[in-house]
């Protein structure tokens, strides 16, 4: 290969590389109990904002809240790594006709509440450009806050054995 045609071939390929890393977007850490303003920027490129949170060892369960927003917004969670695929059985959902999401994750719930890091999605799934009255969209802002609820723990249990 000639070094004009790795040169054209190095030109090419960079756009490609620029517009991929600046599509990519770093999930912003959630604090329990501490609501976060943010928004979605452009949501005909990309309709969704990522959240992470560590779900602390005595947490029987997490509510996270969607609030404050504009227009239908929906929550998605999954335990480990970022969400790929909003259908898949791994990921816990809240997506109803309310403009407040809340999604609940217990011990008891599928899929369960395990402790670790929770990659949160918060999605606009509509399929007509987001409006308030007759005035359009282009960032819809949100807040979102994180409850855990935790167990106490005086002493072990042991089968067979009362306090």
């Amino acid at each position: 290969m000639s070094r004009r045609a790795r040169s054209l071939g190095v030109v090419l390929l960079l756009p490609l590389v620029l517009v991929a890393g600046a599509c990519a977007q770093e999930p912003i850490e959630l604090e329990a109990d501490r609501p976060a303003r943010s928004s979605i920027d452009d949501w005909q490129d990309r309709n969704w904002r990522s959240f992470m949170v560590e779900v602390p060892e005595d947490a029987v369960a997490v509510r996270f809240l969607v609030g404050d927003a504009p227009v239908d917004l929906d929550l998605f969670a999954r335990e480990g790594e970022p969400i790929e695929n909003y259908r898949s059985e791994d990921v816990a959902r809240a997506s109803t006709a309310q403009y407040n999401d809340v999604l609940v994750l217990t011990r008891g719930t599928q899929p369960p509440l395990v402790p670790g890091i929770y990659y949160v999605d918060v999605v606009y799934a509509g399929e007509v450009e987001p409006r308030v009255g007759k005035r359009r969209l282009e960032t819809i802002p949100f807040t979102i806050e994180t409850t855990f609820i935790h167990a106490r723990i005086d002493a072990p249990l042991r089968e067979g054995v009362a306090f």
